[in-house]
């Protein structure tokens, strides 16, 4: 008996043992309904539907009748068996069922938790996608036009706006500069929210921490901000409160100063963001394009080797973005650059001892304290106030605000007050708190100085000018000025109350266009000068003296410098940051990115490794020619060196991998690149499969063969590879340029492909045409060429084989084919594996029988232009192939190759004319690449072409003759078919006999049937032949 397979589990092998039992068993049954007899099969076949049962029990509810199925045995009561099988599969069913409901609920639990596991991927993918959609849409905000240009205006004015404030502004334009400073803050505090969401690594970063330090720094700049750190000149009139404003004042000066160096920072940021996006408009530049970025320009002037020279160096000369390792050194390095300029900066200034200490007492409070003792001894005697009139008219004429030049007497510049650049501004009088009795405290000038007046024979009911006497004398050589008469007028009234404390103390203003400087001036702008030389005592019974000093031309002159000083800062910044990574650029970080792209473009791409090699060939003669050019010149002799410079290793392992990636694609071809680049991608690994799995692709299939290469070898011996190398440089050169790719080199043959893989029928016609004309140029071509020509006279060739010339068998074939590597770990073969390769070869072969030079099946015919096709392929025969299950027509092009005239320049070609017919490759593979280039219209206009079809074109009969000869002969009328080729054997003018003609015109002699005394074609025939 033939038992089936039985059911997987442990219900199958029991029920499996079950139906064994029951074939050893006579007359035992189950009470399983069936219709069949009992036998061995019959109770398996019953047993395996009981098992189907079991595994899919009703569901509770449901009337299984209704679905049109019968009722399941009742799984919990056993049903009484008859001998060991009934009782077997009783035990089964029970102990199945108790197990089929536990697996029931483990199943139950193990696809809640798969859905759980699917839910949470799914929400984290959903997660993930939202994250990129913020950081792209982030990351286009950030490196947008329009935004950088917002940033790096607002950035020049973080960093030179308060300096123009103060040094071409007045108090009422503080409001534009605190707008403007706001939208700073805004705009900079957006930019790094969006960079900490657009940028990665940059969220708690170096840069990020030092932006964060520098937006918070503008808030210094905010006028109503300095104000309340600052400026505590208003908060009364206590000397203690004057002295230590004016300290906080200096201190706030110094540290607005410190904390604007951080904003520096924003000055790398603009030099990355300019650089990152030179080196992108550089690599649009010179992306390459078949034919120009590659190409080769006789007429390079030297502004372009020196820009050539510039990109290789600046490692532009590739496209691709910053590497991993250029990024991370580079912001190593400007990270420790700024974390120096920032350190030095902030502390050299504190070893300088006029940071810490004052050298000396300046002429205003030395004029204060004597002021104040004036004051202070006519309070405490209560007589005449000439003296302290006196000292004090001298202090304000010795800083005299309205002298604004010094004179000159004898030739020499004289000092005056010109010379200070703060002047008196105000001067304030703090009222005592406990007055002296019975004295007038009255601080205003009140009484001139008679007595010296009276000496100097001044009038005294004159105004300012007895004062002007006084103090202004012209043989001093301190030139002190002439007062104002609105000072007079000032001095000698009672004063008003100060504008710093009304209530505590009075004033007057010394200016003619400031009335108050807490009203009308910034906090920095003016500063008080205080005695030094006071006590307790004097200053409650007397009060003191507090003079403010304007600071505007001061602080114009700081802001000025401060300027400049932000300028030099940021060019040593950015100094020393271009020069410190240069030297790691050129030498390490540039050579690492130019190999790390020339990877990522071998591996993407394998074939260009070849036009990587051309570039890189290509720089060098840019750099020998502008080296040669500057030779002659003065400078160079001075420097130059006489010893020659071994290159750098970083450039001999970049030009290393240039020549292995070329060899790589010189070694695999096209069929390898799938190879190559799957090696490469991986990173996790150095471990190499070459043994990838192939795949299947559409081809044109092209076969070239040496003819009497057997004969040549013996004869060539060792020169027999060259011989072989420059038929292959003209088949390859003339196939690259024609879009196909060499596969295989066998000795005397070459494989050739045009891959079709996602190409339309436009293309694939295209490629056809493209194919078939390779050849016919490829036939041209070793028929012109003077290197070739040299083995015609060759004595041992022309004694062995008369007239030899160099000669191909050429065929196209198209179909599909494995791509993929052949071999093993030892040695593999990228080729193609496929019965049409085949097909091809034997095509090939079948040139030498029909005598012509180019054979093409049907198949690639009709892919062709129609045009062509008709007009100049001839169909000369129709075989079966061995390996080919349906008959193949044959087309071929008919040229006789023997017309063309050897041209003596083509001559073998030096290294560098190799190049540059490289590069004239690729821009004739550009134009062909056109909507407007036409191979029919090439057929019809190339020379060579038209003078190798001539004889063909001159017998206008010879094609209407063949074709109506092979009709008959495929139709079956050879009597007819035989006499029309014996006319076209030797229709062809100054050649000899037909190749086509003369093969099917000896076929129907061999093949006829005669028995009927003519050449009748055979009872077997079917329109094609058999050829082996």
């Amino acid at each position: 008996d033939v038992f089936p397979p039985a059911p997987r589990g442990l219900l199958g092998k029991a029920l499996g043992c079950a139906g064994a039992m029951a074939g050893a068993e006579s007359g035992s049954g189950t009470s399983l309904p069936s219709a069949v007899p009992d036998s061995n099969a019959s109770r398996v076949t019953r047993l395996g539907a009981a098992h189907a049962a079991l595994s899919s029990p009703p569901k509770p509810g449901v009337d299984a009748a209704a679905n049109g199925a019968s009722d399941p045995p009742d799984i919990a009561a056993p049903v009484k068996k008859k001998g060991r099988l009934g009782m077997m599969v009783s035990k089964t069913r029970q102990s199945l069922f108790s197990a089929g409901i536990k697996k029931q609920k483990a199943n139950k639990g193990v696809n809640l938790s798969l859905a759980a596991v699917r839910s949470a991927d799914i929400k984290r993918q959903r997660q993930h996608q939202r994250r990129e959609t913020v950081r792209k849409f982030c990351a286009s905000i950030i490196n947008s036009t329009p935004f950088s240009i917002l940033t790096t205006l607002l950035t020049i004015m973080a960093l030179f706006g308060e300096d123009i404030r103060l040094a071409g502004t007045t108090k009422p334009a503080d409001s534009v500069f605190n707008v403007i400073t706001g939208i700073c803050i805004v705009v900079f505090s957006a930019e790094i929210m969006i960079s900490s969401f657009g940028k990665d690594g940059y969220f708690m970063g170096f840069f990020f921490l030092l932006d964060i330090l520098a937006t918070a720094t503008l808030a210094f700049d905010l006028t109503f901000v300095a104000d309340e750190l600052f400026n505590t000149q208003g908060s009364g009139a206590d000397s203690a409160n004057v002295e230590k404003a004016g300290r906080t004042g200096r201190a706030g000066v110094r540290m607005t100063r410190i904390v604007r160096i951080l904003r520096l920072i924003r000055i790398i940021k603009l030099y990355k963001a300019y650089k990152s996006r030179e080196d992108t408009k550089s690599r649009k530049k010179t992306r390459y394009r078949p034919g120009k970025s590659a190409g080769w320009d006789d007429d390079l002037d030297e502004d372009d080797l020196r820009e050539e020279m510039d990109r290789q160096r600046a490692g532009q000369d590739d496209t691709g973005s910053e590497s991993r390792v250029g990024k991370k050194l580079s912001d190593y390095i400007t990270c420790r650059i700024i974390f120096l300029v920032l350190l030095m900066m902030y502390f050299i200034p504190m070893f300088q001892v006029s940071d810490h200490f004052s050298l000396y007492s300046d002429s205003a409070n030395m004029g204060a304290d004597a002021v104040n003792r004036a004051w202070w001894t006519y309070v405490k005697e209560c007589d005449e106030k000439v003296a302290y009139d006196t000292e004090l008219l001298s202090y304000l004429y010795f800083h005299n605000p309205f002298t604004v030049e010094c004179p000159a007497e004898d030739g020499s510049q004289k000092s005056c007050p010109a010379d200070f650049l703060n002047k008196p501004i105000h001067v304030q009088w703090e009222r005592p708190s406990n007055p002296s009795p019975g004295c007038d405290l009255t601080p205003w000038v009140t009484a001139p100085p008679l007595t010296k007046v009276e000496q100097a024979g001044v009038d005294v009911n004159a105004t300012i000018s007895h004062w002007n006497a006084l103090f202004h004398q012209t043989d001093w050589y301190f030139d002190t000025g002439d007062m104002e008469q609105v000072i007079y007028k000032r001095m000698t009234q009672p004063w008003g109350p100060s504008c710093f404390s009304k209530d505590d103390s009075l004033g007057i203003s010394l200016s003619t266009d400031i009335a108050c400087p807490l009203d009308d001036l910034r906090w920095n702008e003016y500063e008080p000068v205080t005695p030094v030389f006071y006590t307790a005592d004097f200053q409650e019974r007397a009060g003191m003296l507090i003079f403010y000093f304007d600071k505007r031309q001061l602080t114009s002159i700081e802001a000025v410098l401060n300027l400049c000083q932000t300028l030099f800062i940021c060019m040593l910044l950015a100094g020393f940051t271009v020069s410190l990574t240069r030297g790691a650029n050129d030498l390490v970080l540039n050579p690492i990115e130019r190999i790390s792209r020339k990877l990522l473009v071998i591996r993407d791409s394998p074939m260009a490794a070849i036009k990587l090699g051309d570039g890189a060939y290509r720089e060098e003669q840019a750099a020998l020619r502008l080296e040669k050019e500057q030779e002659d010149k003065w400078w160079t002799k001075l420097w130059k060196s006489k010893k020659k410079q071994e290159p750098m290793e970083t450039v001999i392992l970049e030009k290393t991998i240039i020549k292995i990636g070329g060899l790589l694609a010189l070694g695999f071809g096209e069929a390898g690149a799938e190879i190559i680049g799957e090696n490469m991608k991986g990173s996790d690994t150095a471990g190499v499969n070459a043994m990838i799995p192939g795949r299947m692709v559409d081809c044109i299939f092209g076969y070239c063969e040496i003819q009497d290469f057997a004969d040549c070898t013996q004869i060539l011996q060792d020169k027999v590879m060259v011989f072989v190398n420059q038929i292959a440089e003209i088949v390859h050169g003339i196939v690259d340029e024609y879009f196909g790719a060499a596969n295989k080199n066998i000795g005397e043959a070459f494989l050739l492909v045009w891959r079709l893989v996602g190409t339309d029928a436009a293309e694939r016609t295209r490629m056809a045409d493209f194919s078939m004309m390779s050849f016919v140029k490829i036939v041209a071509a070793l028929n012109k060429s003077a290197t070739l020509a040299d083995y015609r006279e060759h004595p041992g060739l022309i004694m062995r084989i008369p007239n030899f010339r160099v000669t191909l068998g050429c065929a196209l074939h198209v179909g599909w084919s494995i791509e993929g590597a052949i071999g093993s770990e030892f040695k593999i073969d990228a080729s193609y594996l496929s019965p049409h390769v085949n097909i091809c070869s034997r095509l090939g072969a079948a040139t030498k029988q029909y005598l012509v030079p180019l054979l093409m099946s049907h198949n690639v015919a009709e892919m062709c232009t129609p045009q062509i096709t008709q007009e100049h392929l001839r169909l000369v025969d129709r075989v079966e192939l061995m390996g080919s299950k349906s008959p193949i027509g044959l087309y071929t092009f008919d040229m006789d190759w023997r017309l063309i005239e050897v041209d003596e320049r083509s001559h073998s070609k030096v290294t560098f004319k190799r190049f540059k017919m490289r590069q004239h490759r690729e821009r004739v593979k550009e134009q062909k690449q056109t909507a407007d280039f036409s191979v029919l219209d090439l057929i019809n206009t190339d020379r060579d072409i038209r003078v190798m079809r001539e004889p063909y074109t001159r017998s206008s009969d010879f094609f209407d003759t063949f074709d109506m000869a092979y009709r008959n002969y495929e139709a079956g009328e050879w009597e007819l078919a035989k006499e029309m080729f014996e006319d076209t054997k030797g229709m062809l003018p100054n050649r000899a006999d037909d190749g086509p003609s003369t093969v099917l015109l000896q076929y129907i002699k061999e093949h006829a049937d005669t028995s009927q005394g003519g050449f009748a074609a055979p009872k077997w025939w079917q329109g094609y032949r058999l050829v082996k």
